[in-house]
């Protein structure tokens, strides 16, 4: 079941349906997908898991293999999901195949029409998301003498190369310059990618900086990829 970190409650029950009939029936063990497509003409059509396809299987017990019937009053336990009160609590059921295949009876209609329409809804979702136009965003913290800032400088540049972090530390400083003043000194410290931030283009870059803002010293380090992710500047004010 893919993407299954998350699901509601419906969905987790019938699978926990499916997984107490697959400790006798096996064809029951694929998940609820492969069910209803054991039991459904086409679960994309919208007439057959609204249960108005007369193609479609009306009865659980017809998809279970001959050998089985024999083992209706087998007993079997499964896992429930019940609300108790204000509280979500699992539970354990014991009882035998032949209740179990009635309860999955039951509950079929409504989790097909609950199927469909999840389904549809998740592929908006992601038909929306994935049109989304993207950007980059470049976050920085500045010390400076007396104060803490924080900047975000957005880009509709995607390819977060080295050329796009000279240019994003080249605006930072700019603004801050702009709001604050000229700085004497900068050290700049990052635990990002080296690719981005340690290589021999941004260090070749630093006395480009220092002519641009008339700085005295420039300096940058990289810490270990365990910190938290964030490119920083300490500014030493003139």
């Amino acid at each position: 079941m893919p993407h299954n970190m998350y699901v509601c409650m419906r969905h987790a029950n019938f699978s926990f349906l499916l997984m107490g009939c697959a400790t006798v029936i096996e064809c029951f063990s694929e998940g609820f997908e492969t069910f209803l497509k054991l039991v459904c003409c086409n679960i994309e059509n919208e007439n057959c898991t609204t249960n108005d396809c007369e193609k479609c299987k009306k009865d659980v017990k017809d998809i279970v293999p001959l050998k089985h019937l024999s083992k209706m009053d087998a007993n079997v336990k499964w896992q429930y999901w019940r609300k108790l009160g204000d509280r979500v609590v699992l539970t354990y059921t014991v009882a035998a195949l032949s209740h179990l295949l009635h309860e999955l009876q039951v509950q079929l209609p409504i989790f097909k029409q609950h199927f469909i329409v999840k389904v549809v809804c998740q592929n908006e979702i992601q038909s929306a998301h994935f049109n989304y136009r993207q950007v980059s965003i470049f976050t920085c913290v500045a010390w400076m003498f007396n104060e803490t800032k924080s900047f975000a400088e957005i880009s509709d540049s995607l390819h977060h190369s080295k050329i796009d972090v000279q240019v994003f530390i080249t605006k930072l400083i700019q603004e801050i310059k702009k709001q604050h003043g000229k700085f004497e000194s900068i050290f700049v410290f990052s635990d990002g990618s080296s690719s981005q931030f340690k290589n021999k283009f941004i260090t070749w870059s630093l006395p480009d900086l220092l002519a641009e803002f008339g700085c005295k010293n420039l300096s940058g380090t990289i810490l270990q990829r365990h910190m938290v992710k964030v490119q920083s500047m300490a500014l030493e004010q003139l």
